[in-house]
């Protein structure tokens, strides 16, 4: 059978995954106005690469 793009399931998966997008973004927006744009920026930069480390750790651990 072919799959469609618009397989039902999928699209359920997608709208739960904008849940926490929208609250990610409404945090972010809070947070960004109680910080300066440097320390935001920082603290935004160092966030995604500790995020980055934790992918890459579990990739290799699975791996090995």
């Amino acid at each position: 059978a072919e799959r469609s793009a618009f397989d039902p399931h999928m699209i359920w998966l997608s709208i739960g995954a904008l849940l926490p997008t929208f609250f990610g973004v409404y945090a972010g927006q809070r947070l960004r106005r109680r910080m300066s744009e440097t320390a935001f920026r920082k603290t935004l930069y160092l966030s995604l690469m500790a995020l980055g480390v934790v992918i890459i750790v579990r990739t290799l651990m699975r791996i090995l």
